[in-house]
C-alpha cells in the first residue's frame, strides 16, 4: 500500500502530477491528462467533477484507496481530493501497482476496478 501512495510523490517529483481542481482542469482541457484520481474521501461533487475531467480528456478516472490527508502528507499539498497524471508511462505504472496492490478493489487482469466495487469509478481509455 505505501508504495502506491509514495509512487505519487515520485510522480509529482518528476512534474508530471497536477494537483488540485483547478490544476487538474487545466491539464484536462488542454488535454495533458492521461489518469485523474480521486481521494477516497473526495466529495460527491469533486467526484462529479473529476468523472467531468476525465470525460473531456479522455482520460481514465479512479478514487484511490486513500483518503485527502494521506495523499497530501506525500504530495506535500494540504488536503487534495483531485489529482491529474500527466504522463502516459507513469498512469500505465500507478494503474499496475494499485491492482498488485489492491486485487480485492482492482480487477488485476484488466487493469481497471472491479465491477463489484461501487466506490470505484473508471471512464473509457484515452485514444492513441
Amino acid at each position: 500500500m505505501k508504495s502506491c501512495v509514495n509512487f505519487l510523490g515520485l510522480i509529482k517529483r518528476a512534474g508530471k502530477l497536477e494537483i488540485g481542481e483547478k490544476s487538474v482542469e487545466a491539464a484536462s482541457k488542454s488535454g495533458r491528462a492521461r489518469l485523474i484520481l480521486s481521494a477516497a474521501d473526495a466529495g460527491a461533487n469533486s467526484l462529479k467533477q473529476a468523472m467531468r475531467y476525465a470525460d473531456s480528456a479522455m482520460a481514465r478516472h479512479i478514487v484511490l484507496p486513500f483518503g485527502k490527508a494521506e495523499i497530501g502528507a506525500v504530495v506535500g499539498r494540504g488536503l487534495p481530493g483531485i489529482l491529474a497524471v500527466t504522463d502516459e508511462g507513469f498512469a500505465d505504472a500507478l494503474g499496475d501497482k494499485l491492482c498488485a496492490d489492491f486485487t480485492d478493489i482492482y480487477d488485476i487482469s484488466a487493469n481497471k476496478p472491479a465491477d463489484e466495487n461501487p466506490a470505484v469509478k473508471e471512464q473509457g481509455k484515452r485514444r492513441t
